[in-house]
């Protein structure tokens, strides 16, 4: 398992980086980036709902309300042009917070319409207000590091959730297998340990501030990096919140008395599996960039 954890990471990583340097080339709009989240969304929206199959959620009006949510996010930085949109988080995310609010009418809206009896409709409200939140706002809010510490900075933060979130996850698989005794959630992941939570923890606050040091003066030669023990104390928050990611969808998963999300990828399951720990990190790692001096 650990062999197949670096090899599709092998796999993965350097195709990422192609695809963000393409989309940095292309400038602050970030079309590949948008494209990419979309298809993510998209793919996480049919997981999902296989998932809540039982809540019996729209695949459709969830697909539509998630692309639109995204595509509202994007709208100010397309917008915005090569001249880049303000860094302000409030200003960013403000357009995706009134895309999540209408959607959430619309959604309601269609219970309205199809109701003809009184059992199963606050399941089906739950579970598509559910796949909005985790497909469309949390990809808005992590996405939203592309943006955070300005044009020039965007895929220097969002590496550093990937090297955070990606380390810290074979790091505590590789220690926990290991040395693991004592289990960190039986019910939830009988196989991760305290011993590997510890591991990935360290392991995340050391990549990501090694990420820091070395990458920042590739991206800009005049941007100032915060102090060594703060960004060693970022790396291991959003390594603990990579963790707590992964608990998260386990919730979900054995809700439905399943496994794995879906049986998109030998070894890691679906792509729900394979994002878990950034997508809910993503939103951890953008509060500490806009108010904390990672990088000046």
């Amino acid at each position: 398992m650990l062999g197949r954890r670096l090899l599709v990471s092998a796999l993965l990583i350097p195709g990422a980086i192609g695809l963000f340097v393409l989309d940095a080339y292309l400038g602050p709009t970030a079309p590949i980036l948008y494209l990419l989240a979309i298809s993510v969304a998209v793919r996480m929206v049919w997981e999902l709902a296989g998932l809540l199959r039982s809540e019996q959620p729209s695949v459709t009006l969830s697909n539509l309300c998630v692309v639109g949510l995204i595509t509202a996010h994007w709208i100010p930085h397309f917008l915005a042009g090569e001249e880049g949109l303000s860094r302000s988080l409030s200003e960013a995310m403000g357009p995706s917070a009134l895309a999540y609010t209408l959607c959430l009418l619309v959604i309601l809206s269609r219970r309205a319409f199809v109701y003809r009896e009184p059992t199963g409709h606050l399941a089906t409200l739950g579970a598509e207000t559910l796949i909005l939140s985790y497909a469309g706002m949390l990809i808005c809010a992590t996405t939203q590091l592309r943006w955070v510490a300005g044009a020039d900075l965007g895929y220097l933060a969002l590496g550093s959730l990937v090297i955070a979130t990606k380390a810290g996850d074979i790091a505590g698989y590789a220690f926990g297998r290991a040395f693991g005794r004592s289990k960190l959630a039986p019910r939830l992941s009988p196989g991760k340990t305290k011993t590997g939570a510890v591991w990935a923890i360290v392991a995340s606050s050391i990549a990501t501030a090694a990420w820091l040091h070395w990458a920042t003066p590739l991206f800009s030669a005049d941007a100032a990096l915060g102090p060594w023990w703060l960004l060693l104390i970022y790396g291991a928050v959003v390594g603990l919140a990579g963790i707590a990611g992964d608990l998260c969808e386990s919730v979900l998963k054995r809700a439905a008395g399943k496994k794995d999300a879906a049986d998109l990828m030998p070894g890691f399951g679906g792509l729900l599996d394979l994002i878990d720990s950034p997508l809910y990190a993503g939103p951890v790692a953008l509060f500490c960039w806009e108010f904390l001096p990672i990088v000046n």
